[in-house]
Parts: structure tokens; sequence; C-alpha cells
């Protein structure tokens, strides 16, 4: 019986503390954008990563009629650089409340929504599901398939296509092939013709909602396409990514540190 009685109020204790604490973060967020930055400590931080990190994305993007290469400008600032790679850090932790003082009050929540960090905590299911929640492997994704800067560099765009998604093309008709040698296949299944090899190409989708496969343990769609001979053939979802997907935009504030200012999907 006393549990019973008592239970209640626990419960609007423990829901203040968490309330509490995601107040705290924003607070902390706003006191890093107003003091000023060691840029020497984080010069040094940087080129300890820089040094850990194998395979990086070009730092310019190669331009062809018909393909969107690949590029990360992201190396090229050094305050930013850190910033992200903290990112990956604390998504790797899944720490909730480290991520929130990296995420701006007024965080724009994709197309169709709005609601600030307020808003960025309940559609990610953060305040109930905060270990099983999507974000952390859709933010990820986005983190690590490169960027690029506006051209004054106040703002940074993830992933790379998306921020260079060329405006000939209809973004809710093509696609972009995200590897090298991408086999497309007359039908789904690893054990199907193979009728081209790709690489880094735009091209139509027809289908985005293909029939699922699990490849090297990892589950996605069979993507239906046409090719430029229009012969319509499969490319497995891992090689194939939609310009309307998910994006982060960072934005650098008045003291030189960044946050992320949006982060959401569509056109």
């Amino acid at each position: 019986m006393r549990f019973s009685y008592y239970f209640p109020i626990l419960l609007l204790v423990l829901l203040l503390m968490a309330c509490n604490k995601k107040s705290d973060s924003v607070d902390t967020a706003e006191k890093n954008t107003t003091q000023p930055l060691n840029r020497d400590s984080i010069r040094q931080v940087y080129e300890s990563l820089i040094k850990t990190k194998k395979n990086l994305l070009p730092a310019a993007q190669i331009v062809e009629t018909g393909r969107l290469r690949p590029v990360d400008e992201g190396p090229s600032d050094t305050v930013f650089f850190v910033f992200r790679e903290e990112m990956l850090k604390v998504i790797e932790q899944r720490n909730e409340f480290r991520l929130l003082e990296m995420v701006h009050h007024n965080i724009h929540n994709g197309f169709g929504g709005d609601g600030g960090i307020a808003g960025f905590v309940e559609g990610w299911k953060l305040d109930t599901q905060q270990d099983s929640s999507a974000l952390w492997q859709t933010l990820k994704d986005v983190l690590l398939t490169g960027g690029t800067f506006s051209p004054d560099r106040q703002t940074f765009t993830a992933p790379y296509y998306i921020a260079t998604f060329p405006n000939a093309y209809e973004s809710d008709v093509f696609g972009v092939i995200i590897g090298e040698g991408v086999r497309v296949r007359a039908a789904p299944g690893l054990n199907t013709q193979v009728l081209k090899t790709i690489s880094y190409a735009v091209l139509p989708v027809l289908d985005w909602k293909g029939e699922e496969a699990t490849i090297d343990g990892e589950t996605h769609p069979w993507i239906k396409v046409k090719l430029t001979d229009n012969q319509e053939g499969y490319v497995f979802g891992k090689f194939i990514r939609s310009p309307q997907d998910y994006s982060a935009i960072f934005t650098r504030q008045a003291n030189g540190s960044w946050l992320m200012t949006s982060f959401g999907s569509g056109d």
C-alpha cells in the first residue's frame, strides 16, 4: 500500500529531474556558443584525430555529368571537424544529454514539422526510448557520408548527396548511387543476371519499396531503377540514396563554435 501510494509522487519527481537535465543541457549549449574558444587546444585535438582517420572522402567534388561523386569538406574547418568527431563519439555512447548540448534549442525538425528541442526529443523518442531510438543510427549515417560548407562557410550540410544534389534533377524522381562498381541486376537477388556495373550515378528510381533482403548482416530493399539505355533493373538499397533522405545542417555560432540547427527529411 505504501509503495502504491508514493509511486505517482516518485514518478513525478523523476520526470522533473529529466526535464531539468534537458534544460541544463540547453543552458550549457548557449554558454558554449558565447564563451571564447581555446583554439590552440582545439588544434591539438584536431591534429590528433585527423591522424587516426582512414579513407577520408575527397576534399573536393569531381564534377561529372550524370554522376554525383562523394565529397567531405568537413576536415577543412578545424573547429567543425572536432565538433563532428565529438558528436560521433556521443552517438556511440547513446549520450542523450551531451547530444542535446550540441543541438540548437530552436532546431528545425524537418519537412512538415518544427517544435525546437522539445519536438526533437519527442519526435525521436529520446524521452521514452533513449537507447533504442532510431536517431542514433540515422544521425551517424548522415555524419559519415560527407557534406559541404555554404559559400560563406557559416553552415555545413550533410550528407554530400543532398548538399550537392544538382537542381537539374527532380529530387522525388532520382536517386544517387553512393558506391563504386555497384551491380544493377535484372531481378532482385544476388544470383540474378548483372545488367550493368555503375559508380556514383544519378538515375531515375521506379520503386523505393522493393523486396527486402539481408546481405552480409545488413537488411535493405531491392530498389528498382532505370538505366540510361532505358533498361530497368535492381540495386541493393545499401548502395543507393534519395535526395529526400534525412539531412543535417550545422551553423557556426558567434564565437566560432557549431550547433546542429536542422535535422529532418523531405524536399
